[in-house]
């Protein structure tokens, strides 16, 4: 399993990660929180 399909999609994954979706339209500042949340 190191890949999936979201929407009509498919993405190559690695076992253990998990994503949140975010607008590629928000602003910097959004980009970076969500980095921050999520440790990085």
């Amino acid at each position: 399993m190191n890949s999936i399909i979201l929407g009509e999609t498919a993405y190559e994954v690695e076992a253990g990660f998990v994503a949140k979706p975010v607008d590629p339209a928000c602003p910097r500042e959004v980009l970076l929180a969500a980095l921050a949340e999520a440790g990085y």
